[in-house]
């Protein structure tokens, strides 16, 4: 019987690695385009928009990171989760001989 669900860690790990990766593809969209506003779709133009643009760069790297950290942590995830089968293999050899 095992108490832990090794394969359900695993997975939730792979999930939060993969909602991290979309996380980051959105947040470049986001950012990009929040940069482009004075250039390309003009939709406030002058030169408080340009100062904008260079202080949402700042922020924007704070969100990736964010999306890093979060990514860390999925991949601790499957880590625990293998670690854990593995803890449970071998006991369960031990308790065999």
């Amino acid at each position: 019987m095992n108490y832990i669900d090794t394969d359900a860690i695993i997975k939730k790990g792979q999930k939060i690695e993969q909602l991290s990766t979309d996380y980051s593809i959105l947040i470049n969209k986001l950012f990009n385009r929040l940069q482009n506003v004075p250039y390309e779709s003009k939709e406030w133009i002058g030169d408080v928009s340009k100062y904008y643009t260079k202080i949402i760069s700042m922020d924007k790297e704070n969100f990736l990171n964010f999306g890093k950290n979060i990514s860390q942590y999925g991949t601790y995830l499957k880590k625990i989760g293998t670690m854990s089968e593995q803890t449970i293999r071998n006991v369960k050899t031990r308790e065999g001989e």
